[in-house]
């Protein structure tokens, strides 16, 4: 069930859950939870902003929200999105990202102070932005984690791609794999990846 879905394996899955198989849609949802688990427990890694938190409480929410999304997604026949397996999987890490991102929010409340037992972000609540209120009232490193995820955001959707599959995969080469790059386009592709993440969260 973990294994990495082809384009072809995409497109006959999708098919099937919108003539209503449950099993197919049972198999798009689960297919990318491996990689949501690996991205989550990675990112949770040394970060003071999560450290309460469990890597299964993440894949949690996070898979709730991808199912909602798949949901939609899948009735909406005119999208191509779910055709292609980089989207695909992109959607399944951003709504990792996004989990983490708002586990950022109801970490601090606005004196900047940690409340005692942070409770996880509604799986339902999922409006998509990463827009925080007075993030000014936040601590720094808490800012820096959030600026982190929206400078990703910012990338153009190779860039993107990779910088998750590097966060998911224990090697560059594995990334480039997965994402069906010759060395020599993945080196091109992360060079940009790095060139533009440090534009954009260097401090002056």
């Amino acid at each position: 069930m973990g294994e990495s879905l082809n384009t072809l394996q995409l497109r006959i899955l999708v098919e099937r859950a919108r003539q209503g198989d449950g099993s197919a849609l049972e198999q798009l949802i689960l297919r990318p939870c491996p990689r949501m688990r690996k991205l989550a427990h990675n990112m949770l890694l040394g970060d003071r902003v999560h450290e309460k938190v469990g890597t299964d409480d993440v894949v949690q929410t996070a898979t709730i929200r991808f199912m909602n999304a798949l949901r939609t997604a899948l009735a909406d026949t005119t999208s191509g999105g779910l055709t292609s397996t980089k989207h695909y999987y992109a959607l399944a890490a951003l709504k990792v990202r996004q989990v983490m991102v708002d586990l950022a929010r109801q970490n601090f409340g606005r004196d900047g102070n940690r409340p005692s037992e942070v409770p996880l972000p509604e799986a339902s609540c999922d409006n998509g932005s990463f827009e925080v209120v007075d993030r000014k009232q936040l601590p720094e490193h808490v800012q820096r984690c959030l600026e982190v995820h929206e400078a990703i955001e910012r990338l153009s959707d190779d860039e993107r791609h990779l910088a998750e599959a590097i966060v998911c995969e224990s090697t560059l080469k594995e990334a480039y794999q997965e994402l069906g790059y010759s060395t020599r386009t993945g080196e091109r592709v992360w060079a940009r990846v790095r060139l533009h993440l440090y534009e954009q969260l260097r401090v002056d």
